[in-house]
């Protein structure tokens, strides 16, 4: 699987298991001072795991405070690659950095009205070499907190239901500002590489 059908089946589409990854019902960190992560916006580099294709990422600042994130992985033989885009705003809750995406276009398509309503939620954090990690909720995680009732959510019938977390704006936030819930961004998306711009 090419590593943009990676990101555009996670954030907008399917997963191969017909599960889509867990979304939100309200965006993380509307109860905290909203603004641009400044150091998100440039272009940077990099591969999903166990996937060989290097995609590309720019993340561009808008005038209301998100960022336009447009990732493209270009063609090779028998694959004629794709891009795809998407609305961000982060949030800093404690120490813990955050995204929120909605899908707008993938492969010059504008995104459905479910997908472009649907909120997917990121955990990410910048290495002291420079590096950017995106990491996603894992789903048996998620379907655990919900369960055991540490965060409002709900989950589909059957063994890949899809998640939800449901919680309120001020529930949403408390909960992961914590250490237990900044654990359920376990599942790596993609490590990046800032490109150099000349």
């Amino acid at each position: 699987m090419r590593a943009l059908h990676i990101v555009s089946i996670l954030l907008i589409g399917l997963l191969v298991t017909a599960c889509l990854p867990v979304t939100t019902t309200h965006a993380i960190g509307t109860t905290a001072a909203e603004a641009p992560d400044s150091r998100l916006i440039g272009m940077w580099s990099g591969k999903a795991p166990d996937n060989d294709a290097t995609s590309y990422f720019t993340f561009l600042p808008q005038d209301d405070s998100s960022l336009t994130a447009i990732a493209v992985t270009p063609g090779t033989t028998g694959d004629k690659g794709g891009w795809a885009a998407f609305a961000v705003t982060t949030a800093t809750l404690n120490t813990k950095h955050y995204m929120n995406a909605r899908a707008l276009f993938e492969d010059n398509k504008p995104a459905t009205h479910d997908d472009a309503k649907r909120i997917i939620p990121l955990a990410y954090h910048i290495t002291e070499d420079g590096r950017l990690i995106l990491t996603i909720i894992d789903e048996d995680a998620a379907k655990a907190a919900v369960k055991a009732g540490r965060i409002s959510g709900t989950i589909g019938k059957g063994n890949t239901g899809d998640v939800t977390i449901t919680a309120a704006p001020k529930e949403l936030d408390v909960f992961l500002a914590t250490d237990e819930g900044a654990s359920l961004f376990s599942q790596k998306l993609f490590e990046l590489t800032r490109m150099s711009q000349n």
